[in-house]
């Protein structure tokens, strides 16, 4: 700490009244070879009691509760004229919370916006099956109809009839 500070890289500032501190502590772990032999040590700095410090942070949901799950995708075709590689986008609401998103350039070219979005569109409908199998392990049975959204007719007329 004190060559941090030294070299001005950090600098510590004193806690708010009635807060305390993040603790820590070193996880050190020996892998080994198949004859005993040491292959390599490993050691990382884990933050402990954060979440036992901050109970308000999380979602909260009731037994009875009944959440939709919404998914919206969009495509920018041939994003980048020098790779011609479409740009797919989704983000999934569960109720009125924003759950997860992802926006990713494809690794295939797209000959029409309808494949574009196509592409994007199962991406996101794996992650919205993901996410329903994992509220139901989870214990969380009382989910409506997912909805998914698209705005290329030709890619939804895709997903309707895959023929």
């Amino acid at each position: 700490m004190k060559a941090l500070e030294k070299n001005q890289i950090w600098k510590l500032e004193i806690l708010p009244p009635g807060k305390g501190t993040v603790g820590c502590r070193w996880v050190l772990t020996i892998k080994h070879n198949v004859d005993g032999s040491v292959e390599r040590y490993k050691a990382r700095l884990v933050a402990k009691r954060y979440l036992k410090s901050i109970p308000s942070k999380g979602l909260m949901f009731s037994k009875d509760g009944h959440m939709n799950i919404d998914g919206y995708t969009d495509a920018y075709w041939v994003g980048t004229v020098t790779d011609r590689r479409s740009t797919s986008g989704y983000f999934i609401f569960l109720g009125s919370y924003l759950l997860m998103w992802r926006s990713k350039k494809q690794k295939v070219i797209a000959l029409s916006s309808a494949k574009a979005e196509f592409r994007g569109m199962t991406k996101e409908i794996c992650e919205l099956l993901w996410l329903c199998r994992l509220l139901t392990e989870l214990g969380y049975r009382s989910m409506s109809v997912m909805n998914h959204f698209c705005d290329n007719n030709a890619a939804i007329a895709i997903a309707q009839n895959p023929i």
